[in-house]
């Protein structure tokens, strides 16, 4: 039997949450649950913790916090899912800022319930596709230029982003390059996001466990390498963010 999925809506209209929601048990989908429906991105993160959605149909235009805010915040946080943006709005601007956290697509409202449809059952092929691939234990299964790549999760130090791809550096001083970006890794099951994992800034994610220095001065995260340490450059409300993290581990 599939694993049931859990789904979040954030939707600061009720009509529309509603309308969304009654589409989608429309839908020729099965095993998939709504674990509630938010009305703003304070709500949406209360929700989450109590259970992680596997998946959010995210509305943009949110009061306070809008959506893109959200959905990094949940990164940051360490709540992982895949994201369907919901939105009004088709202006270039918002389309690319969109593009940026890679989610599996952009509805339009108001939504077609085929393309709901057809978008659902991607995120669904994905998330039970990532459940199964891992077929070494412990290990996390990366897509390598070569082919698949399988790593101890707790040997990774940091892994930088270059363009469409991104470069992990694990202890002993290999560098792996493999074909996914930092989003995809983030919001993917992939890489799953402990709280010794975060994403301090749009170019780097971070194990904490394996920093041993934090320059402020220089806005660096040092991390042990063997015998030798090794130097990463962090934005500067990165390092903020890494020395709030490290407090909590």
């Amino acid at each position: 039997m599939d694993k049931k999925i859990n789904y979040l809506i954030v939707e600061d209209e009720e009509k529309s949450r509603e309308v969304l929601l009654q589409k989608i048990r429309m839908c020729n989908i099965q095993d998939i649950t709504c674990i509630g429906m938010a009305t703003n991105a304070t709500e949406a993160i209360l929700l989450s913790k109590l259970t992680p959605p596997d998946f959010v149909l995210l509305d943009i235009n949110l009061p306070g916090k809008n959506g893109f805010d959200l959905i990094n915040e949940l990164h940051s946080q360490g709540i992982v899912h895949e994201v369907i943006f919901t939105s009004a709005h088709t202006e270039q601007g918002i389309l690319l800022n969109a593009l940026k956290h890679s989610p599996i697509t952009y509805l339009v409202k108001p939504i077609d319930i085929d393309e709901l449809e057809e978008a659902i059952k991607k995120v669904c092929s994905r998330i039970r596709t990532d459940l199964s691939g891992n077929e070494i234990p412990n290990k996390i299964k990366f897509q390598g230029s070569l082919g698949p790549v399988y790593i101890l999760p707790e040997t990774i130090l940091f892994i930088k982003a270059d363009a469409h791809y991104s470069r992990l550096f694990v202890e002993n001083g290999k560098e792996i390059i493999i074909n996914q970006s930092l989003s995809e890794l983030e919001r993917g099951t992939l890489l799953p996001l402990s709280k010794l994992f975060i994403r301090p800034d749009r170019s780097t994610i971070v194990n904490l466990s394996k920093i041993v220095e934090v320059h402020t001065k220089k806005n660096e995260c040092v991390f042990q390498n063997g015998i030798e340490t090794l130097a990463v450059k962090i934005s500067e409300a990165g390092i903020k963010m890494v020395l709030k993290a490290m407090d909590k581990i």
